[in-house]
C-alpha cells in the first residue's frame, strides 16, 4: 500500500525553537537525522534506529570528556602507586562499559520515557526491576536491533518510547 512521506504525528518538542548547532562538536548527521530523516519516517521502529544513532552520539561525548578527565589527572601524576594506577583503572573501566555509558548519556532520567520503556518490556515479558533508564533503554534497543520479529507486534508501544525519547533529546540534549 502506499505509505505517508511524513509521519502524522505531533510532539510537544515539535512547537520548540531548538538549535542544534549550539555545540559545534555535533557531527553533521546529527542535524541529518534530526531534521531529514527522523521526521519522515513513518516506522517506529526506524524512527527509534534513527534516535538512537543520536544517543550513540550523546554516548561518545561524555565518553571523551570523562576520558579527558582520567587522563588529565593522571599525567599530572608524577609518581604513582599501585594503588592509584589500580584506581585509574577502576574509573576508565567505569566510563567505557555500554551500560555506564547510557546511563552517563541519559542524565537526568525521563519520567515519561522511562513509563513507555516499562511498558514495553512488560509487554515482552522482560525483566527490568533494576533497570536504569538508560539499561531500559539499551535493552529494548538490543531487542528492537537484534530480536526484531519478538517487538514486531508492539509497533505502538516503540512508537509511544521513540516519541517521548525524542522530546527528552530535543528539550535536555541537543537544545
Amino acid at each position: 500500500d502506499r505509505r505517508p512521506l511524513l509521519s502524522q504525528r505531533t510532539l510537544p518538542s515539535y512547537g520548540k525553537v531548538i538549535q542544534i548547532s549550539k555545540n559545534t562538536e555535533w557531527p553533521s548527521y546529527v542535524r541529518t537525522i534530526i531534521s531529514d530523516l527522523e521526521p519522515f519516517a513513518a516506522d517506529p521502529f526506524l524512527r527509534f534506529f534513527y534516535l538512537y544513532q543520536i544517543i550513540e552520539t550523546l554516548m561518545s561525548e561524555n565518553f571523551k570528556s570523562e576520558l579527558t578527565q582520567i587522563r588529565a589527572s593522571f599525567e599530572a601524576q608524577t609518581e604513582i602507586s599501585i594503588t592509584q594506577l589500580r584506581e585509574y583503572v577502576e574509573k576508565f573501566q567505569r566510563i567505557y562499559k555500554e551500560k555506564a555509558r547510557i546511563n552517563n548519556a541519559l542524565q537526568p532520567m525521563c519520567p515519561r520515557s522511562q513509563a513507555s520503556a516499562q511498558a514495553l518490556l512488560d509487554a515482552l515479558g522482560e525483566d527490568h526491576g533494576d533497570d536504569t533508564f538508560g539499561e531500559m533503554i539499551y535493552k529494548v534497543r538490543n531487542i528492537v536491533f537484534h530480536d526484531y520479529q519478538r517487538v514486531h507486534p508492539h509497533a505502538a508501544l516503540v512508537a509511544e518510547l521513540e516519541e517521548d525519547l525524542l522530546s527528552y533529546i530535543l528539550d535536555k540534549k541537543l537544545a
